[in-house]
């Protein structure tokens, strides 16, 4: 692994600057829900057609596909990354202040201004994006990745729903004429913007890295191209219909403006619930058939919605919508930092993204003209917006397919397959999620909490122990043998009590581990582990000297002693985290 070229921060920096980092998600997550998300929304409140929708979803991409290459060349020339970052999410973030006045603007000259601002935000926030994959790829270990980007999605997806049912709340109790709701929702997600740039601020670059990730330059520049022609397959698949699904929702199905937000909520609470196995899951079996499961559950989306009739049938595709992307965008960005090698990370990130806008600005045109061409004729049995849906099926499938068969696993990991993960997912995901609840509050506490008492038996007996020691093997220093011997003998019960109290521990550790998966839990094991061996040296040595007291040596005695300190020292260790063990649950 490469380092950075100057080490500019402490781990205890790093590991502030990765907090302030998820404090950002959340607040960003809930800025772009009450901004972006409900553009579209918007859109078709002041009057816009499904060709608008199409352009609305292209033409920013145009432009924010463009600057990808001055984004990355901006961090070639060693302009700071945290300077970058943060000036171009302000600008853009600050393009939804004229958004908000807007109704205040004459009827026919509204959505050309819409579109304008829209453009202008996409164009700013494009600068970011390099800088950003090529700050958070340097500052987050590569051995957690998993783990803290999940966390970081799971706590935005809960910051997005929280911001989505505040949107639901407005347009519930805004008339469906009024564009006040839409002003009010804007505000919000601009100040939700603002204060996440503030934690942005308050975070620290590590310094820019040179070194590459791997030595085979080569294999990894192919592994990439490969990877970035089939996500180009997948994401046309995917934007021909996304933008499309509000207008099904809100013209082919007349629901009303607050089903929206419960859209996205849906799908947010869905990912929520699955988000920590795909981090944990991650870490384990690498990002490669994360993404697999992930872009097959994804895949056919627009196929079930090709059979909802109304927004009460709408619920539970977006709940297999949660499940899919939570894992699959969760795998895609872990798995393009694992390929791109850190000195050059920012433009492999930059070519990545201007893959990703180019089939973001074709896929909504295409998908606006298909609906448009399909309004009044059929393909198959299908019509108008249903047609657009039954394509991006057939697009997504077949990128699905490609990635399972030519996407590469790292050499360093083994490839292991779907059906294996996704078995080892339903095997334990009940145990973390249906029945984690009933888990962790009565076995997995009740196991922490005996833990506990067992390593205070275990404490008490050693001070014990130590206390017999040092007064046998003073006797012994005083040739008065025989009662030393006789003091050292009587530990022999104390051996037994602790020797019986390790014996019960890995069972309620083992339910801990199942009902928690915890590191502290983890760390727990280890220690015991490691204080049993210990124990175990001092017993030998203690019926050593009592089957041959003539060889209970000065060196032997103070061996024995030092063996018993370690001994208890472990065992403090192994009670403080059985006690963060209780506090976790």
């Amino acid at each position: 692994m490469g380092k950075p070229d100057i080490d500019r921060i402490t781990e205890e920096e790093r590991s502030s600057s990765m907090n302030y980092s998820l404090m950002d998600s959340l607040f960003s997550s809930a800025g772009l829900t009450l901004t972006t998300t409900m553009f579209s929304a918007f859109a078709v409140a002041i009057g816009a057609d499904n060709i608008f929708i199409g352009l609305l979803a292209s033409i920013p991409l145009i432009f924010w596909t463009v600057m990808q290459i001055p984004a990355y060349k901006l961090v070639d020339f060693r302009f700071p990354r945290k300077l970058i970052t943060i000036s171009a999410l302000g600008i853009s973030r600050l393009m939804v202040v004229p958004i908000i006045f807007i109704p205040f603007m004459p009827a026919d000259s509204r959505l050309m201004t819409f579109l304008v601002l829209v453009t202008l935000s996409s164009l700013f926030g494009a600068i970011a994006g390099p800088s950003w994959s090529s700050w958070m790829g340097d500052l987050v270990p590569s051995r957690i990745r998993g783990k803290y980007f999940s966390k970081r999605l799971r706590l935005a997806s809960l910051f997005s729903i929280m911001g989505l049912i505040l949107a639901t709340g407005v347009l519930a109790f805004s008339a469906d004429s009024s564009l006040t709701g839409f002003q009010i929702i804007f505000s919000v997600g601009l100040a939700a913007g603002m204060i996440a740039l503030f934690f942005i601020a308050r975070m620290k670059d590590p310094g820019f890295s040179r070194s590459p990730d791997f030595d085979d330059y080569s294999g990894t520049a192919k592994r990439f191209r490969k990877f970035i022609l089939m996500f180009f397959i997948w994401h046309f698949g995917v934007t021909l219909s996304a933008p499309f699904y509000v207008v099904r929702l809100l013209s082919d199905l007349n629901a009303a403006y607050f089903w929206v937000p419960v859209q996205v909520i849906t799908a947010s609470a869905a990912m929520v619930f699955f988000q920590t196995a795909w981090g944990k899951y991650a870490d384990k079996f690498g990002s490669r058939v994360i993404m697999l499961i992930g872009a097959v559950s994804a895949s056919f989306y627009p196929f079930v919605w090709l059979f909802v009739q109304n927004p009460y049938q709408m619920l539970p595709t977006e709940i297999l919508s949660g499940f899919a992307w939570g894992g699959f965008n969760l795998a895609y960005f872990n798995y393009l930092l694992e390929i791109s090698p850190e000195g050059k990370r920012h433009r492999y990130s930059a070519f990545f993204y201007l893959t990703f806008g180019v089939a973001g600005v074709l896929g909504p045109i295409t998908g606006g003209l298909i609906s448009a061409y399909f309004a009044e004729s059929y393909l198959l049995w299908f019509t108008g917006l249903e047609v657009t849906f039954f394509i991006s099926w057939i697009f997504r499938l077949a990128a699905a397919i490609l990635f399972i068969k030519f996407l590469e696993e790292l050499n360093f990991r083994p490839v292991v397959s779907m059906s294996y993960v996704f078995g080892e997912m339903v095997r334990y995901g009940h145990k973390r999620a249906v029945s984690r609840v009933y888990m962790t509050s009565k076995k997995g506490i009740r196991a922490a909490v005996l833990t506990g008492k067992g390593f205070r038996v275990v404490g008490r007996e050693l001070n014990g122990m130590m206390k017999d020691v040092r007064i046998g093997a003073k006797l012994m220093n005083k040739m008065e043998i025989e009662q030393g011997v006789k003091i050292v003998s009587n530990m022999d019960k104390a051996q037994k009590i602790l020797t019986k109290t390790l014996k019960s521990i890995p069972s309620k550790l083992e339910i801990i581990e199942r009902g928690k998966g915890s590191d502290e839990a983890k760390l727990l094991r280890l220690d015991m582990d490691a204080a049993k061996k210990s124990l175990d040296g001092v017993g030998e040595a203690m019926s050593g000297i009592v089957s041959k007291p003539e060889d209970a040596t000065d060196n032997i005695l103070e061996k024995m002693i030092r063996d018993t300190d370690k001994t208890l020292d472990l065992t403090r260790k192994v009670r403080e985290h059985a006690d963060s063990v209780k506090k976790e649950m």
